[in-house]
């Protein structure tokens, strides 16, 4: 939102639009407001601290780039009050990003710009189509929109702004945007300061006392600007011993730890063993880590988002670490609910799957319960007349034997796909576990008069699932694919399951079909919950198929044929210790 040319006198003489035209903050109250994304905002604000950890020079263009990501924004930026060589105040654009980064360290007055206005009523102000009063505004392409514009102060004095924009009319700022824009208007109030008082160390020896004075200050700044942030900032040195502490999250008062090493503070030696290999790796390799961790304190466990620095001196000597834990305690709790919910949901489609199945399995099962009955009602006919051939005899309990276990075999993996059990995660052959599963499809399979072909690729790497889930999937996928082509009228019903090695270490499943294939509508929606082309059915079952595979780590997707019919590929990362 910036412009060098200085002519604004004559644009804002005589102008037809005024300024309060062009001035909407009141929308802002009458707008709906989305709701919180708390779990992003988090991790910026921790990527945040550790790009101002690591790398204090960058951190202004972090913010603004933040500030795309977190608001949607199309152009970001941060303007800082400076004096010209004449003595007029302008603002500087110092740090941009989005759609108009080519014009960063831009001008535009401090008398006759959105950026000044902003200082002068003290307070965030939106502005719609800024460029019809600022009319150097005009070039622009794309136009600027929307703009928000929040203040930030340093020792009590108006230091700048930073602001957003958008150029789509979709896209209108609302009060969580305010919300978001104003921490990191502190965020940026702080890390200036900071990084204002480091530039002065540098170039200032003889003002060294008075630069650690303000760093002090700053950091003190940085704390109040950080109180709302679930976040712990510490740095330790090379004897892992407690220097510096900012603490939101924890019971304990930081300086309780300074001077003091993890298995002083921490209750479990577990976690204490945890934190000293990964800082230590840090201070052994000088590269950074970042590590979901668990600490027990305070009663119970707590996780943690840990990113890890090492910390150099002048000469680029490792002298420490520097670090910020954030707080994922909720996130993680939110997943183990979810991942519950996931097993509950699965069961139940599970015992839908076996429901619709019913009669399928009825049907299989009365062939060889009526076999038995006939064979050994042939054998006692044979036992009470006395004319017993012990060949015939034996050959016919032989099958009666094979047909019991026919059945048998058809009972058991019912039992186990509508089995209510706490699911186990194990590495396992993912030709083995298709194979199983195979057996009760093509019973559906041979009822419908499809034939299933298994093209199994050798020597695969194992997969570490849940056996009863990635079977589901498969049998899901089965079922949907005969379900398609029961209504083809001539021509071949062909199933064939597909087994390939995949990039990334991975394993890819294809089951394809001859079927009528999916519309572009169907391959976009298919995987909706709800969403079905079938005239039954609830239209869970690719849903659910698509989230258990998600929680294995892999991915699930459906393609077209190029001749006839659609296939529904999956994947799912080797197991770790292959």
């Amino acid at each position: 939102m910036h412009h060098q040319n200085t002519g604004f006198e004559q644009c804002a003489g005589g102008h037809a639009t005024a300024l309060d035209d062009i001035l909407v903050t009141a929308e802002l109250a009458k707008r709906p407001q989305r709701e919180p994304n708390f779990e992003a905002e988090n991790r910026a604000l921790v990527a945040l601290a550790g790009q101002w950890a690591s790398e204090p020079e960058t951190i202004l263009h972090a913010l603004v780039e933040a500030a795309i990501e977190l608001c949607g924004a199309g152009t970001a930026g941060i303007s800082l009050l400076e004096q010209s060589a004449d003595g007029d105040e302008l603002f500087r654009w110092a740090a941009l990003a989005g759609v108009h980064e080519a014009h960063v360290f831009g001008t535009t007055p401090r008398r006759f710009s959105p950026c000044g206005t902003c200082i002068d009523r003290d307070a965030p102000q939106l502005y719609a189509h800024p460029a019809r009063y600022f009319t150097y505004f005009e070039p622009l392409d794309p136009p600027i929109i929307e703009g928000l514009v929040i203040p930030f102060y340093a020792d009590g004095q108006a230091a700048g702004t930073i602001w957003i924009v958008s150029h789509d009319t979709q896209r209108q700022f609302d009060l969580e945007d305010v919300r978001i824009m104003t921490s990191l208007a502190q965020f940026t109030a702080a890390s200036w300061q900071v990084s204002s008082a480091r530039r002065a160390a540098e170039t200032n020896a003889r003002r060294a006392r008075q630069a650690e004075h303000a760093l002090r200050i700053n950091e003190q700044r940085c704390r109040i600007a950080l109180t709302h942030s679930p976040l712990m900032v510490f740095n330790q040195d090379t004897d892992l011993r407690y220097t510096w502490i900012y603490n939101s999250i924890w019971e304990f008062p930081p300086n309780k730890a300074l001077g003091q090493q993890d298995k002083e503070v921490l209750e479990h030696w577990d976690d204490i063993q945890v934190l000293d290999s990964i800082k230590r790796k840090v201070l052994e390799t000088g590269v950074g880590s970042r590590r979901e961790v668990r600490i027990h304190h305070s009663g119970s466990d707590h996780f943690y988002d840990l990113t890890i620095e090492p910390l150099r001196d002048d000469g680029e000597r490792i002298v420490g670490i520097t670090a910020a834990a954030f707080d994922i305690t909720a996130r993680v709790r939110a997943e183990e609910q979810a991942q519950q919910h996931l097993v509950k949901l699965a069961h139940m489609a599970r015992l839908n799957l076996a429901t619709e199945m019913a009669s399928g399995l009825a049907h299989e099962l009365n062939q060889p319960l009526a076999a038995i009955i006939n064979y050994s009602d042939a054998c006692l006919v044979s036992l009470r007349s006395g004319k017993i051939d012990p060949d015939v005899l034996i050959k016919t309990l032989e099958e009666v034997t094979s047909l019991g276990l026919r059945a048998g075999e058809i009972i058991h993996h019912l039992r186990k796909l509508v089995r209510k059990e706490e699911i186990h995660h194990c590495a396992v052959a993912i030709n083995a576990l298709i194979e199983e599963v195979v057996r009760l499809g093509e019973i559906e399979a041979r009822q419908h008069r499809v034939q299933v072909q298994l093209n199994l690729a050798p020597a695969l790497p194992t997969v570490y699932v849940a056996n009863i889930q990635i079977q589901q999937v498969v049998l899901n996928l089965m079922r949907n694919s005969i379900e398609a082509m029961s209504d083809t009228m001539g021509g071949a019903r062909e199933l064939t399951i597909q087994t390939v090695a995949a990039e990334d270490n991975a394993v890819e499943v294809m089951v394809s079909d001859t079927g009528p294939g999916l519309s572009a509508d169907a391959l976009d929606r298919v995987f909706y919950p709800y969403f079905t082309t079938k005239s039954s059915g609830m239209g869970l079952g690719l849903s659910i198929s698509k989230s258990i595979i998600e929680a294995h780590g892999g991915r699930l997707w459906a393609t077209t044929n190029p001749d006839q019919g659609a296939t529904f590929h999956f994947t799912l990362p080797a197991s770790q210790s292959q």
